[in-house]
């Protein structure tokens, strides 16, 4: 039985030890006390969170087949994160997650105007939401104390950017990591990327990051991140 959560997430599944629960523990951090998301409890421990179109899920094998069947009742929801691969129909891609085993030797983060940095990020992600709900979840996180950015700019402009798109008690997941054509090979992502995980390791957090390439996976590995499991993304066709 699928009941909604109302006081305290379910610990057991969700631990903030993976990208996957991280996740679901960022939005409970962020969300809890809102109306933007919602929470459940699955009949062997394992939890749903729901906001928007999207939605998290983290749980044993043994409630795949009662997720699926309320997944399937939800029909606004268009992508999930999951630890079940095989829990709702559609587009299925695995990303690597890797965390960091280094602490870089810089500080200071270059945080740039959020209307600034949504020009710059949609001429590189496809699935960026529009401006206005973007602006509304990282603005408040930020204010929140649950989201970071930095950048690095050339000639009045961002060069290269990365981001926090999830963080909670005890971790944080880098995304948004971009670099401008005309400045990559420079070393710009690899800053960006070092000093987000400096600053996060400074309040005890393990850093995470889900390269969306060979190539980022490689930038990811020089840096000092190694490969710590999987993440599976359903996207409802």
């Amino acid at each position: 039985m699928i009941r909604l959560i109302e006081n305290e997430l379910p610990r057991g599944f969700v631990s903030g030890n993976d990208v996957v629960s991280g996740r679901l523990s960022a939005w409970w951090e962020a969300y809890s006390r809102t109306k933007f998301a919602q929470f459940f409890e699955t009949e062997h421990g394992g939890c749903i969170g729901m906001m928007d179109t999207q939605a998290i899920v983290c749980a044993p094998q043994e409630d795949g087949e009662e997720i699926g069947a309320f997944l399937q009742m939800q029909p606004t929801v268009g992508k999930v994160y999951t630890t079940l691969p095989d829990i709702m129909s559609g587009k299925a891609t695995r990303f690597t997650a890797m965390s960091a085993t280094h602490t870089p030797n810089v500080c200071g983060l270059n945080s740039p105007a959020l209307q600034e940095l949504y020009t710059f990020l949609e001429s590189y992600f496809d699935d960026l939401p529009p401006f206005e709900p973007w602006y509304l979840d990282v603005s408040y996180r930020t204010r929140h104390g649950l989201c970071r950015q930095t950048v690095i700019k050339e000639d009045g402009g961002i060069a290269s950017a990365a981001m926090t798109v999830a963080e909670w008690g005890n971790g944080a997941l880098i995304g948004g990591v971009a670099t401008d054509p005309a400045f990559r090979c420079r070393g710009y992502a690899g800053q960006c990327v070092n000093a987000l995980t400096a600053a996060l390791q400074k309040e005890g957090k393990t850093v995470w990051i889900c390269p969306y390439n060979e190539s980022a996976h490689r930038l990811y590995l020089s840096l000092g991140f190694v490969d710590r499991g999987t993440v599976t993304v359903i996207e409802r066709m």
